[in-house]
């Protein structure tokens, strides 16, 4: 009987410690082909695009070394991917280097660019995340106050004159949100109010000026840092 409940107790730590494990594609021997076949994936088809002359449905054209997490809190590590911001899908490359669409549901993208940052993407849903449409936000900042930027992918068709061929452009607006206790307000403008801090309205626009020379999104990441630190 103890020799049963000690197997059993094993059983138990084996299963949990295997729950909670990262795997890691570079330090454990995990192919390509198992770690895919855990998260699922489906072939490109990129016909849409096939027209396209100007713009990129991708927020960088280039591959880029990343992690992803799972809704399931599972995290792989070491993966090229790219983020379709247009279909809000996940491309990836399998172990035979071909360009996939991961199909399992993802929460958080992790990605390093040229210059060795860290850029990080959420996938936001509406009845979770309320103010926001769903699918993938740059993550500028996380903390109490949360700052999301937008990358809104919109396509045109024309056809020049004289040829029969149609051409397509797509074009990249960025749109900014400010998140606090799962609600977010867009912000246009740096003086646009956010009814979560209206009672802090003086100090946040005496902190401002000290922000003029700034760039839009840099004043924007300063102004939530300043939040978090009020209500600190």
């Amino acid at each position: 009987m103890k020799n049963l409940v000690a197997f059993l107790l094993i059983l138990s730590l084996t299963a949990r410690a295997n729950a909670q494990r990262v795997v890691d594609v570079d330090k454990e021997n995990v192919s390509a082909a198992q770690f895919f076949n855990s998260v699922a994936g489906e072939p490109v088809v990129m016909a849409k695009f096939v027209k396209l002359v100007e713009g990129s449905p991708f927020y960088k054209n280039e591959w880029l070394v990343g992690e992803i997490e799972l809704e399931s809190g599972q995290i792989f590590k070491n993966l090229s991917l790219k983020i379709n911001l247009y279909d809000d899908d996940i491309h990836y490359k399998d172990d035979k280097d071909r360009e996939m669409i991961a199909t399992m549901p993802i929460r958080t993208i992790r990605m390093r660019n040229v210059m060795g940052d860290t850029i990080e993407f959420a996938y936001a849903k509406t009845e979770v995340q309320k103010g926001l449409e769903r699918g993938w936000y740059h993550v500028l900042h996380l903390d109490s106050v949360t700052l999301y930027k937008k990358y809104k992918k919109e396509i045109s068709e024309d056809k020049p004159y004289g040829s029969a061929t149609t051409e397509q452009r797509m074009r990249t607006r960025e749109v900014f949100y400010v998140g606090f206790k799962g609600a977010f307000t867009e912000i246009k403008k740096i003086t646009d109010p956010i009814p979560a801090f209206a009672a802090h309205k003086t100090a946040i626009a005496e902190f401002m000026k000290s922000l003029s020379h700034q760039s839009h999104e840099l004043k924007l990441v300063a102004l939530v840092q300043y939040m978090n630190r009020l209500i600190k």
